[in-house]
């Protein structure tokens, strides 16, 4: 059996997302192309869940841009009403949140011994430029507890 692939360019009314694969937060900006290639300027486009139940609409600037945030993870649809019988529809995938656990258990103790080796090199580093000989002499060390001898008492 022979197969055949076949692909159309058709050009049309469409909807540009970025980022393709957007996160839960994030914002996702949506720009509406119309058949002439003309940016669609104030046409409002409807965020449904999979459900089918719409969650956002948003209507775009002069620019044809559209700016959403989605708050949870899941497939979302694009729906604009481009022309009277004509309905865009674009999937989107919202991937969940990005997790910076483990991200943070990794560099935390990275930091804690780059910040020791530091410390090491430092102290090495004093060591060697203090002078080996000095020429005072520190004389006899006394403690608090014992009385000089330069103090007399009557």
């Amino acid at each position: 059996m022979l197969s055949v692939l076949v692909c159309l360019s058709i050009q049309g009314p469409h909807l540009e997302v970025s980022p393709s694969l957007p996160r839960a937060g994030e914002g996702v900006r949506v720009q509406a192309v119309d058949a002439a290639g003309e940016v669609g300027a104030g046409v409002t486009l409807e965020l449904r869940d999979d459900a089918d139940v719409a969650v956002m609409r948003v209507t775009t600037s002069a620019d044809g841009v559209g700016e959403l945030v989605v708050a949870h993870a899941g497939v979302y649809t694009l729906r604009w009403q481009a022309e009277p019988d004509l309905v865009v529809l674009v999937p989107i995938h919202v991937a969940p949140p990005q997790s910076r656990t483990l991200l943070a258990l990794w560099t935390v103790p990275l930091g804690l011994v780059l910040g020791w080796a530091a410390l090491r090199r430092a102290g090495r580093d004093r060591a060697t430029v203090a002078p080996a000989h000095s020429s005072v002499s520190p004389g006899p060390s006394r403690s608090a507890a014992e009385p000089s001898a330069d103090l007399h008492c009557r």
